[in-house]
């Protein structure tokens, strides 16, 4: 009898009404409950010779004749009584008699009133009884199935969308776990509608799971550190073993979490939860939990698919570190192998520099009674070269060995190129002759400065290795290295032989050595882990160092060309982009100049020489200046004379009290205290901690008087 089900969108957008439109028999009107739209069928319409009409006062205007059927037909829709709805109200219209019969369901949230034209109606069977209560509830099961599909469809569209912003937030752009977390939490919140949702890890062998992150809807805080242990919830552990996913919808029910009714559930409010496990390698490394309170809610299909597929996002995280932990592992392993290469040649070179400077001290001594000035400023010169020449080793070493992220800024790889000649020339076999050519313009790629220099390294030592100690005691040892820097473009014959390249132009830096070449087959294998040539030579060699040469340019968005001829040498080119809008570079040094300054300065540093020496430094910059041989003295000097500190220079290692203490103790006694950190150091984690709290400046040991002077006047400047 159902010719067509018509739906058309009410005003109240959380609404769609469904009703029986070509229905002969039964004449309807549904009415939304939260405003007063109606819809009618068009039995309804022609019964009552209705034209469109949109509210329900419309409606009653033009079908009710007298106020009593008014007042009575209103009290009902007004005052509905369920109890009443067989009972109909009776309204006369032009000499006929209609029952209309109210229905109404705070569920569905509709009233819907049913007429019917007495004098035809007699004329049907009482079957029609029946009929009419189904095609009433009909119109309601349609609404609540357009509910239930609506509501549908918005959960996936949130889980989707959910689903994207999870994929596009990584551990790389982040390396913290925690931030990534909190993210993550509080985007799984908001597209289950829950109250919270935790990220729980598996610790100690599996006999402790500890919350990393848990994020409440309600106050928008993140909490961690809740701990649950086996031997206090053996059956919770054991269900996470062997269930992917546990679902509650009666939380205090479940055979499993109902175990964390007093602990957990009832301080907490939870009344539904559902649990996925995160699964790591294929092990269950730990679980996510998602807590609502309210009434009990029976979760629904796609509600727990989307909790399985936000456990895999978290578990992507946690590979995505375990990764960053090995290659950092790894590329710390090569550096100290590098290292290992240079530490005979390093020690030579050492010695030689102190050489000059302990021989031109002995002869200064030996004839200081005596001595011209312009022998004097002979000497001193002399000294000042070798020191120059000394720190630059200990600057250069400490950044290959240092362990740091990847920190891309513009970088001229004409300055990298001379970090890593003056190296190679201080710690080589004399053997090995160095050309380098560097551009005339500053060649600046974006790049982590640290890393670069580190491949070049490893290649020079390379090349070194292939010239010296690769060679049989029947050849001769030394040769040519040549490093030299050029700029090409990628125009169409160079895209045809490297279809990877990405950048319209690059920097070719080429590494040239005439040693003793390559095959074929080690050219396949030669960026392998762990593949060497070395490991019958005196140079050993974990076979690290090409493969982590390899993942670093090719990180900085280059790539690797080598040619190699057996007793020939071999070539290696790396292609690294150029940055068309480089920061202004200049390569002429500028003439050291003392920055002058007035007030009182604080040393605190545990080497006397360091003392007397800043000292000496600080007087001719104009300062005046108090000392304290450790951290405790300064604190104490500090707190006595705040007033008339200008400044405090402070030592970062230091017996009993380190310089970081001494830091946060200052700041307790003056937040401002302006502190310049002073530390022989490369800029590691604990200078980043206290120069984010509030340090005013950093400068490695040693330094001159020109170098402490400015970056004092730095410090007082900001």
């Amino acid at each position: 009898m159902l010719k067509g089900i018509m739906a058309r969108e009410n005003k109240n957008p959380h609404l769609s009404l469904y009703f029986m439109e070509d229905n002969p028999v039964e004449a309807v009107l549904v009415k939304d409950a939260k405003s007063s739209s109606v819809l009618m069928n068009n039995l309804f319409k022609s019964m009552f010779e209705l034209p469109e009409i949109r509210t329900l006062d419309e409606a009653i205007r033009l079908i009710i004749e007298n106020d009593s059927d008014a007042r009575a037909l209103m009290g009902r829709i007004n005052s509905p009584d369920n109890s009443l709805a067989d009972t109909p109200v009776r309204i006369v219209r032009r000499g006929r008699l209609y029952h209309f019969y109210i229905y109404y369901s705070s569920d569905y949230e509709l009233f819907i009133i049913h007429a019917r034209d007495m004098e035809e109606f007699e004329k049907l069977t009482s079957q029609l009884d029946d009929y009419a209560k189904g095609l009433v509830q009909n119109i309601f099961d349609l609404e609540v199935s357009q509910r239930k599909l609506i509501e549908s469809k918005n959960r996936l569209n949130r889980q989707l969308k959910a689903s994207n912003k999870l994929g596009l937030t990584t551990y790389e752009s982040y390396k913290n776990t925690k931030s990534v977390f909190s993210i993550f939490t509080e985007i799984a919140v908001s597209t289950l509608d829950v109250e919270r949702c935790g990220i729980w890890l598996l610790e100690d062998n599996k006999e402790k799971i500890r919350c990393s992150d848990l994020f409440s809807a309600s106050d928008s805080q993140h909490i961690s550190d809740i701990l649950f242990l086996y031997k206090t919830y053996p059956d919770l552990f054991e269900a996470l073993k062997t269930e992917r996913l546990i679902k509650a919808d009666d939380a205090s029910s479940h055979p499993v979490i109902k175990k964390l009714s007093e602990s957990y559930l009832v301080q907490n409010s939870i009344t539904s939860m559902i649990l996925a496990t995160i699964v790591l390698k294929g092990k269950v490394a730990g679980v996510v939990s998602f807590e609502h309170q309210g009434n009990i809610r029976s979760w629904e299909e796609d509600e727990c698919g989307f909790a399985v597929i936000f456990a895999d996002h978290v578990s992507r995280i946690l590979s995505d570190v375990e990764k960053h932990v090995l290659e950092s592992q790894l590329i710390q392993s090569q550096k100290m192998e590098t290292i290992g290469s240079l530490v005979g040649g390093l020690a030579h070179d050492f010695n030689n520099l102190l050489g000059g400077i302990v021989g031109s001290i002995s002869l200064l001594k030996h004839k200081y009674s005596d001595i011209q000035p312009d022998e004097l400023l002979k000497y001193i010169n002399m000294m000042e070269n070798a020191s120059g020449r000394a720190t630059d080793l200990v600057k250069q070493l400490l950044a290959v060995a240092s362990k740091q992220d990847l920190t891309m800024v513009p970088v001229d790889l004409n300055n990298s190129i001379r970090n890593i000649v003056k190296i190679s020339r201080n710690t080589f076999d004399k053997s090995v002759e160095i050309i380098e050519h560097c551009h005339e313009v500053p060649a600046v790629t974006s790049a982590d400065p640290v890393q670069i220099e580190q491949v070049l390294l490893n290649l020079c030592i390379n090349a070194c290795h292939a010239m010296t100690v690769m060679r049989t005691y029947r050849q001769d040892m030394g040769g040519i290295l040549t490093i030299d820097i050029r700029k090409i473009v990628a125009d169409e014959i160079f895209l045809q032989a490297h279809p990877d390249a990405g950048s319209p132009a690059y920097w070719v830096i080429s590494i040239e050595d005439t040693g003793v070449g390559m095959s074929a087959r080690t050219l396949e294998k030669m960026f392998e882990p762990f593949f060497t040539t070395k490991k019958n030579t005196p140079a050993g060699g974990s076979g690290l160092g090409l493969s982590m040469a390899y993942n670093i340019i090719h990180a900085h968005g280059g790539f690797i060309e080598v040619r190699s001829e057996l007793n020939r040498g071999s070539v290696f080119q790396l292609y690294l982009p150029v940055l068309e809008q480089p920061a202004a570079y200049s390569l002429k040094g500028q003439e050291p100049k003392i920055f002058k300054g007035n007030g009182l300065v604080l040393v605190v540093d545990d080497e006397e020489i360091m003392r007397v020496t800043m000292k000496k430094m600080l007087r001719a910059s104009g300062y005046d200046v108090m000392l304290a041989e450790n951290g405790e003295e300064g604190i104490t000097a500090y707190r006595e004379k705040q007033g008339d500190i200008t400044a405090v220079i402070l030592d970062m290692a230091m017996p009993r009290k380190s310089g970081r203490e001494v830091f946060y103790e200052l700041q307790k006694i003056d937040p401002g205290v302006k502190v310049l950190l002073a530390t022989g150091y490369r800029h590691v984690e604990r200078s980043e901690e206290i120069l984010k709290a509030g340090v005013k400046g950093y400068i490695q040991k040693p330094f001159t008087v020109y170098e402490l002077s400015e970056a004092l006047h730095r410090a007082l400047m900001s």
